[in-house]
């Protein structure tokens, strides 16, 4: 593996993805990793967050809910909502391909959550 862009999601992509910042602190919390951003007086990186971690959070009952309740307050359009239908699929799609490609050498994630996200 060459390049963790697969497997993390930063708070623009999550945003992408339809999650809300309040939806962030109550379903992911901390982050899993801190990326290097190119601006000078950011000396702590932005938040990077496993996609499985988030495919997981978002296929809860509890997640479903609070997104839905969400889109209501925030009042989305079918378009928007279409749009992030799309971003959610075309993340996960690019997960599930990288994932065919780790060889048993890479394998890093327990296989309970590697079996959900298929």
């Amino acid at each position: 593996m060459t390049d963790d862009s697969d497997i993390y999601v930063d708070h623009v992509q999550l945003q992408a993805r339809g999650w809300t910042r309040g939806l962030v602190e109550r379903f992911l919390q901390q982050p899993d990793q801190w990326g290097t951003v190119s601006h000078w007086a950011n000396f702590k990186g932005k938040a990077m967050y496993y996609i499985e971690r988030v495919m997981l959070a978002e296929s809860s009952a509890d997640f479903i809910a609070a997104y839905d309740a969400s889109t209501k307050r925030r009042k989305l359009i079918a378009s928007a909502l279409a749009d992030i239908n799309a971003e959610r699929r075309r993340g996960n799609d690019q997960y599930r391909a990288w994932l065919k490609t780790v060889t048993p050498e890479e394998e890093r994630w327990p296989r309970k959550l590697r079996q959900l996200v298929k």
